[in-house]
């Protein structure tokens, strides 16, 4: 199947990437500067119906990212601005060193409030979301 040929030629909408990702579920899509993001890991505020494709930004409680080679640009830079101008509480961005870079919301901006080894937090007690 060529879904690229399929796809119109003018800048893509969210709903165009949706019916993107319906039609190909090995992959995984991402809308720049559309707020159509797709974080490693998500924590909800409630429960999630099986065929959401989108979350609104205020069902999610914790975004995080594990930054990679390739995706350093935008994990570190690009996402975490999406993410409050979208109005998520928290941010987590888990480094290559399994340093877990904690952050939280104050205005349009996140501000570090703490950060913590991977393995510490994953060994620990589930943590508190201030």
């Amino acid at each position: 199947m060529t879904v690229a040929s399929e796809l119109p030629a003018r800048p893509l909408t969210l709903d165009d990437v949706t019916l993107l990702a319906a039609s190909d579920s090995r992959h995984r899509f991402e809308l720049t500067e559309g707020n159509g993001r797709i974080p490693d890991l998500v924590v909800t505020t409630g429960p999630v119906a099986d065929d959401i494709v989108w979350l609104a930004p205020e069902m999610v409680a914790l975004a995080v990212e594990i930054v990679s080679k390739g995706s350093e640009r935008t994990d570190r830079w690009l996402k975490p601005v999406e993410y409050a101008e979208a109005g998520i509480a928290r941010f987590w961005r888990v480094e290559p060193d399994d340093t877990v870079v904690q952050f939280r919301l104050d205005g349009k901006r996140y501000i570090e409030y703490g950060s913590v080894a991977l393995d510490e937090l994953l060994g620990g007690d589930t943590p508190e979301l201030p």
